[in-house]
Formats: structure tokens, C-alpha cells, sequence
């Protein structure tokens, strides 16, 4: 099930990068937003990894894993929603 929400969360987030740019900076952009992808999905599972080797019993590691899982989803969500209302202030004067 986590595997058909990501890959159907990966096209469209693919799409819409490209929709966002001139024709001449698609490869940019879906290159940008790959390497993005792929360095952030290296340092979740560094962190995630570290955080359950760290704990004493292996369910309190689980439990700050999905805590930190949580924080980085949330920070996540805020970003676009933060650069989207700076490139409308930007745009409207």
C-alpha cells in the first residue's frame, strides 16, 4: 500500500515540478527535485536508523522514529505553503 501512494505521490509531484517551469528548464527542475528526493530520503534514514540503534528498548526507538517522521511531514507541508505565499507577495508588488 505504501508503495502505490509514493509512486502515485512521485508522478504527480514529477508533473507539477515540470508544470512550474519554462520549457527549456524542465530538466532542471525534475533533475533538481530528484536529487532533493534522493538526498533527504539518505538523511531520514540516517536519522530514523539512529534514533531507534539509540534507544534502550526497541519500541521507544520505534515510537521517536514516527515522532521525528511526523515532525519532517509537517515541516514538509509548511514549506511549499511558506515559498508559495513569499512568490505572491513577490508577484503582487
Amino acid at each position: 500500500m505504501l508503495g502505490l501512494s509514493f509512486g502515485l505521490l512521485f508522478t504527480v509531484s514529477t508533473i507539477g515540478a515540470q508544470q512550474l517551469v519554462e520549457a527549456h528548464q524542465k530538466g532542471i527542475s525534475t533533475s533538481l527535485q530528484l536529487f532533493a528526493r534522493n538526498i533527504g530520503t539518505a538523511v531520514s534514514v540516517t536519522v530514523m536508523g539512529s534514533i531507534v540503534t539509540k534507544a534502550d528498548v526497541f519500541y521507544t526507538g520505534i515510537h521517536g522514529m514516527f515522532v521525528y517522521g511526523l515532525i519532517a511531514t509537517l515541516v514538509a507541508f509548511a514549506v511549499p505553503l511558506a515559498i508559495r505565499s513569499v512568490r505572491e507577495e513577490s508577484l503582487s508588488g
